[in-house]
């Protein structure tokens, strides 16, 4: 969906600006699940995929947790969202599928407009801007 923002991409920017927000070296997701009030399990799910896109890494053992691969002002809000939703297309023909108008659409225009104003918006706001 393209207008709703799944609570994948919202947790996973509020882990982040916690993460890099924080004074520790490295956190645990038992205290971003405590503070931020986020299913633990749930934590585990964003953060297999943040590690996956390089965006954060871990350190194991008794005192391990979770910390910035990237340096936040690098890492752009449509960045992480991606990783969450996908591309950001309100309509079918903007994502790459088929559609039978496509060629003949006279709305094509407004569609492509508010596309690349959010992406312009997403891809202006950096991580270091919400901490």
């Amino acid at each position: 969906m393209f207008l709703k923002v799944s609570t994948k991409s919202q947790y996973a920017l509020r882990l982040l600006a916690y993460i890099a927000s924080s004074r520790k070296d490295v956190v645990s997701l038992a205290e971003v699940s405590k503070n931020e009030g986020i299913s633990y399990g749930y934590l585990e799910e964003i953060v297999s995929l943040l590690k996956k896109h390089k965006i954060l890494k871990s350190k194991s053992g008794r005192n391990g947790g979770y910390f910035m691969a990237k340096d936040p002002k690098k890492i752009a809000v449509s960045e992480i969202v991606c990783i969450f939703e996908g591309k950001t297309a309100p309509v079918k023909c903007l994502a790459g599928e088929k559609c039978k108008k496509e060629h003949n659409c006279k709305t094509k225009v407004v569609w492509k407009s508010l596309k690349d104003s959010v992406d312009k918006t997403l891809s202006s706001i950096k991580l270091a801007d919400i901490l």
